[in-house]
């Protein structure tokens, strides 16, 4: 253990390292054709608000216009975002290497966005700036505003598709997401329990880094700013620096195509000297940890951490495969110090090689910790490939070869299912998996009595001899079922596990660090459709109609978002109304006579995209308590109340205009099959609001009237 001394100088070391790269080491990195580049840069879809469609190009010359267009896998869609200064910024399509640009260079109110070479000019550039945080804080939305004016911001029209620039008004069709181009899982965007979560993209919007030794890597590692950190030599002395490769906030650590080796290193998100919080927001790509000297080493470790992707890299261990070891290649684990669990964690596109334990999850409390393994190859890791132990776990489309006669193999599981985990495995395939023969076995799958799993398509090979025909995984009869489906998340695609195309080829073509551009590619590249067997829609997705182009649904619904209304029932002329005006959880919501609005009988709708509108009560703050289906009943009968928001479908409902112009208020956790009813189809004030199927009913159709 260091001494308090000792501790302060690290410290103080850690200053000058982070103020050394800051005045010396970095290098500003410009226009370059993308496949021209020594490493495989981070590329982005720039996303529309709320849908699936990206930011697209109408053509490969120059003043070809920009559109929007479905996601389709193509590197039309695909862009770099290239580092000017402090929050300003080239946009790079990668198909042309053009810039997105104001037509004509000039930067005018209802100028076309346009693609043109880099010609110097300020219309060239952009700042990006986050409008719109997600439940963890970290920005959902963008605007992007032109550097030559900022008052003009990149707008869509979402009839033509078209692409302007317009003076902000904060519409949703100014309003873009950055997702990291190949990034699924639980590490990118996806819905939760608590609402839309951003994905990770770590130091896109920072400077560029070139490092080629350890002294250099930990300065920036240790820099407080945004940084994307590429690695142009192979670091072999990682080993000397055993507490300080501790990763700070918003960093992208990409390996080079030439050099990328690390050799046992110790990466952390937490801080060995208990000091910092932990870090959050990082990327590591195309790195190869190679493990030779130290058993004892966790090449990357993440400690308490949200939002971390590690993707393309390739783990290696040159040393004996001994189970009591305690090194692993990943571990993602409890900050105890920081009192937090990690959470939004998706490990992808990996090889990992020859090692006794791989990866292990683990945390306190099972509401987090929710991680991804998608497209991963395994060859030789006996155990925790990987291991879960509480909180959520997808493991996806990955291989494993078992084609190691070690004693060691035996009775170890590939994928652990540990005390208080839900895993939900899918379609991977293990290879070379013996059947019990004179003490020697192996393991696909072990589940704890306390834990819950469910295997869709996966196959193995166990049999006598490592070539017998593949056949369907049968699923441990140890824990429960679980019924917890990735579907919920977030979208993906699925790769056969045994046939033509299926993941075996797959993972052999795209998993692990590469040597070129064209060698990089995800399930979702157009180069990579005829391995698609199927593919999950991601609910985060929800189609946006505006036929008006001003930014929101009103022409379609007839309700504004963020509008106040007055709710009056058809049948009894009475007013949805909060019993009593209490703002607390549970408060009944009934029907009332009213003459004027009051807070207890007037309500925000606030719009969540494809129709589905929360209604917040204006009782208390205005903002706290929403309609809510109460315990998230599906039943006819089940009562309507208020409740804080749980982020969850019993507080979303579908606003369904009728040929009367009324509205039916439809239930989202019914599939819009019910909606509110008043019970009995009473015409008295105080009778109950209710959930009930849908039939038609004066009494079960609402007049919306706005309050000014």
């Amino acid at each position: 253990m260091l001494s308090k001394a000792d501790r302060a100088g690290k410290f103080l070391m850690r200053i000058f390292l982070c103020a050394a790269i800051i005045l010396g080491t970095m290098v500003q990195f410009v226009s370059a054709a993308t496949q021209d580049l020594s490493y495989p840069a981070q590329l982005v879809k720039i996303s529309v608000y709320g849908g699936e469609r990206n930011l697209n190009i109408s053509g490969y010359g120059e003043g070809s216009a920009l559109n929007t267009w479905n996601s389709n896998g193509s590197t039309n869609e695909q862009w770099r975002i290239d580092y000017v200064s402090s929050g300003v910024f080239k946009i790079v399509n990668v198909t042309t290497d053009k810039l997105v640009s104001a037509e004509n260079n000039s930067a005018v109110s209802n100028a076309k966005c346009v693609l043109l070479n880099d010609n110097g000019s300020s219309s060239q550039m952009w700042n990006i700036v986050g409008v719109q945080q997600d439940f963890l804080g970290n920005d959902l939305y963008y605007k992007i505003s032109n550097y030559a004016n900022p008052d003009l911001v990149i707008s869509y029209n979402t009839t033509t598709n078209a692409i302007t620039l317009k003076t902000y008004t904060g519409a949703n069709n100014q309003k873009w997401k950055l997702n990291c181009d190949g990034l699924d899982g639980f590490a990118g965007n996806c819905l939760v329990q608590e609402g839309e979560k951003a994905g990770t993209i770590g130091g896109l919007l920072g400077e560029t880094v070139y490092v080629s030794n350890l002294s250099q890597l930990k300065s920036a590692l240790l820099s407080t700013k945004p940084l994307t950190i590429v690695i142009t030599a192979n670091i072999d002395n990682c080993n000397s620096e055993m507490y300080d490769l501790r990763i700070e906030d918003n960093k992208t650590i990409i390996g080079s195509y030439g050099a990328n080796r690390l050799t046992d290193p110790r990466l952390r998100t937490d801080d060995y000297f208990k000091e910092e919080a932990v870090s959050n927001n990082i990327v590591i790509k195309n790195i190869n940890f190679n493990i030779a000297e130290r058993e004892d080493v966790v090449a990357f470790a993440v400690y308490g951490s949200r939002n971390i992707w590690i993707d393309h890299c390739s783990f290696n261990c040159s040393l004996d495969l001994y189970y009591d070891e305690v090194g692993k290649f990943i571990w993602v684990n409890r900050c105890e110090y920081a009192s937090l669990d990690p959470d939004f964690v998706t490990i992808s596109y990996n090889e990992f090689n020859h090692r006794f334990w791989g990866i292990a999850f683990g945390a306190k409390y099972t509401a987090e910790d929710r991680a991804s393994a998608m497209y991963n190859k395994f060859t030789s890791v006996v155990h925790r490939a990987p291991q879960l132990g509480n909180g959520t776990l997808h493991v996806l489309n990955n291989s494993y070869y078992r084609n190691d006669s070690t004693l060691y193999n035996d009775g170890y599981a590939s994928i652990k299912c540990g005390a208080g985990s839900a895993v939900y495995s899918d379609s991977n395939r293990f290879v070379g998996y013996r059947k019990e023969s004179s003490g020697y076995w192996d393991m696909e799958v072990t589940v704890d009595s306390s834990a819950s799993f469910i295997d869709h398509g996966s196959y193995t090979n166990k049999g006598e001899t490592p070539v017998s025909v593949p056949y369907k995984l049968a699923a441990p009869t140890d824990g429960s079922v679980a019924t917890w489906s990735p579907s919920e998340n977030y979208g993906y695609s699925i790769v056969k596990a045994y046939g033509n195309n299926d993941i075996t080829v797959f993972c052999d073509n795209y998993s692990g660090a590469v040597k070129n551009f064209s060698e990089l590619h995800y399930i979702n590249h157009e180069a990579c459709s005829n391995y698609i067997d199927s593919t999950v829609i991601s609910p985060v997705n929800f189609a946006f109609s505006d036929p008006d182009n001003d930014g929101d649904d009103t022409v379609d619904t007839g309700i504004v978002d963020g509008g106040k209304y007055m709710i009056k029932n058809v049948n009894s002329g009475l007013y949805l109304d909060v019993a009593g005006g209490a703002a607390s959880n549970g408060t009944n919501v009934q029907q009332w006579g009213a003459s004027s609005s009051a807070s207890y009988n007037t309500w925000k709708a606030v719009s969540v995209g494809n129709g589905y509108y929360q209604l917040y009560s204006q009782v208390g703050d205005g903002n706290t308590y929403l309609l809510d289906v109460a315990d998230g009943n599906t039943s006819s009968g089940t009562n309507i109340r208020i409740w804080q928001n749980t982020f969850c479908d019993a507080q979303v409902f579908k606003l369904e205009k009728q040929s009367d112009g009324s509205y039916a208020i439809l239930t989202k956790i019914t599939n819009n099959q019910s909606g509110l009813d008043v019970e009995s189809g009473s015409k008295s004030s105080g009778a109950n609001v209710q959930q009930w199927g849908y039939a038609g009913g004066a009494h079960q159709k609402w007049i919306f009237e706005k309050v000014n």
